[in-house]
């Protein structure tokens, strides 16, 4: 069926599957929700990462210059400009104050994408199928 973002049949009614997805991911990808769990991975699971040494490429001046313009970017675009800036700070300056610099340029930049998605999932600008060429298809016919 052309109209359809999957070819996968069902038991439950097509829409329903597609609206239990939607309302899943816009649950599950809610700022204040992402962001009480990204706290709670910073503190208890990230610790437990294995450590990669530094070395003169992680620590080269190129390196350093892209992650204060990533930075820079996150606070600006997250900390300043988005409609979730108050939850991103309840976050940040917690991360900041502990040295946490790495893990909130992470959490920051996954986080605003899934927020994304979320936001274009809710609005249909986004597909239920991630292999689905019926909105790619849409958008080259309004382009």
């Amino acid at each position: 069926d052309e109209s359809r973002e999957s070819n996968v049949e069902f038991l439950l009614p097509y829409e329903q599957v597609v609206e239990m997805w939607r309302r899943c991911i816009t649950t599950a990808y809610e700022p204040e929700f992402l962001y009480q769990r990204y706290a709670y991975n910073v503190q208890n699971t990230y610790p437990n990462r294995i450590k990669v040494p530094n070395s003169p490429a992680r620590t080269s001046k190129e390196k350093i210059l892209k992650g204060l313009t990533i930075m820079g970017n996150i606070l600006l675009r997250v900390g300043v400009f988005s409609n979730y800036r108050k939850t991103f700070w309840k976050f940040a300056k917690p991360a900041f104050k502990a040295g946490k610099i790495e893990s909130l340029i992470h959490v920051g930049m996954v986080g605003h994408h899934l927020i994304q998605f979320a936001k274009e999932c809710a609005t249909g600008k986004e597909s239920a199928s991630f292999y689905s060429q019926k909105l790619r298809q849409q958008r080259q016919k309004g382009a």
